[in-house]
């Protein structure tokens, strides 16, 4: 059964690795990201971070730290079109705090000493937590202004796809339960979205 996991694990490593690029695009040709919720983005920057943490203090398969550090990476250019399009004070301080954060992980990672089991687990545990609402402001947000375009449609599909790649992986290979719960919670609130997306279009066109 463990072949089952392994396969879905690269399956969905794969996806990771090119999932946020047609939300990358989207955000550079559209100039859409008004329309992201600030709170989700955010959100999604503190979840990846501390998951990876998690992962590397619990010497996980590489393919999960890769798949953090490449949607860190993604979410910083995010954050940086952001910053382009909607230049206001209050986003130029935001973008320096996430800066700062993102190194300040950077360090941890990178001269990651013998941290405790249950200081991992509660990192874990904080990071599922945070991955199982940071799609919320934009559910909500997508509803006050009747519009779900502010992620990719392209974008939505593939972390629906890798989600449940997740679940099987965690489940085949052994992952603490917390891995399996937090992409169950992702694929539902993903799927939510997809709906969001497929019925405003409908009601505008």
């Amino acid at each position: 059964m463990q072949n089952i996991g392994y396969i879905t694990l690269n399956i969905s490593l794969i996806i990771y690795l090119v999932n946020f690029l047609p939300q990358t695009l989207h955000n550079q040709f559209k100039h859409s990201t008004a329309n992201i919720s600030l709170w989700t983005h955010t959100l999604m920057i503190i979840a990846n971070a501390l998951d990876l943490v998690y992962a590397v203090g619990f010497g996980l398969e590489w393919q999960y730290i890769l798949v953090d550090v490449t949607l860190i990476s993604f979410l910083l250019i995010q954050q940086l079109q952001i910053l382009n399009d909607r230049k206001t004070k209050f986003i130029v301080l935001h973008s320096v705090l996430v800066l700062m954060f993102l190194f300040i992980v950077g360090l941890v990672v990178l001269y990651m000493t013998a941290i405790s089991e249950n200081y991992l687990l509660l990192l874990g545990s904080f990071s599922g937590i945070v991955y199982n609402i940071y799609w919320l402001p934009q559910i909500y947000k997508n509803y006050q202004q009747k519009n779900a375009e502010g992620f990719s449609i392209y974008f939505l599909w593939l972390t629906l796809i890798s989600a449940v790649c997740d679940i099987s992986s965690a489940v085949f290979l052994g992952w603490p339960i917390i891995s399996a719960l937090t992409s169950a919670g992702l694929s539902i609130l993903v799927s939510i979205q997809v709906f969001q997306y497929f019925f405003y279009k409908t009601k505008k066109d």
